[in-house]
């Protein structure tokens, strides 16, 4: 199996550090056009009508914004997920504002991003992007 992420402009890709995952990472890289690579060797998940809690998985990982952002400024995410040599299944896509945080005197520079895939008429789809984004403005 294999995810490719198009990593936004907007984003520091010397912070991205990889936090957790359903299954062992073969490898993973970003490439010289922002393409996050994921890859799973022999991952072997059961077909949803066999076992469907046990047919999801999941790739977390964290990154910052860059630091030069203004209000108004988007950060956009989705990404394609390649199950053996079938199309790929796209997931939500997902935009989030730099906006002027309210009651807040410090708040963290981190993005996180956490996928949770789902079974739709028998085949996976990622149902979120939870993507929490705050920074100093």
């Amino acid at each position: 199996m294999n995810i490719y992420d198009q990593l936004d402009v907007d984003l520091d890709l010397n912070s991205l550090i990889v936090t957790g995952s359903s299954h062992p990472v073969t490898s993973w890289n970003v490439d010289g056009n922002r393409m996050l690579h994921f890859s799973f060797a022999n991952i072997n998940l059961p077909d949803s009508g066999t076992n469907e809690p046990a047919s999801h998985g999941f790739i977390r990982y964290k990154i910052r914004p860059l630091t030069f952002l203004t209000i108004g400024n988007t950060i956009t995410n989705e990404a394609a997920i390649y199950f053996d040599n079938n199309l790929p299944v796209i997931t939500n896509s997902t935009t989030n504002e730099i906006v002027v945080p309210s009651g807040i005197n410090e708040i963290s520079t981190t993005l996180i991003l956490s996928y949770t895939p789902i079974q739709i008429q028998e085949i996976s789809l990622l149902e979120q992007i939870s993507l929490l984004l705050t920074g100093k403005l």
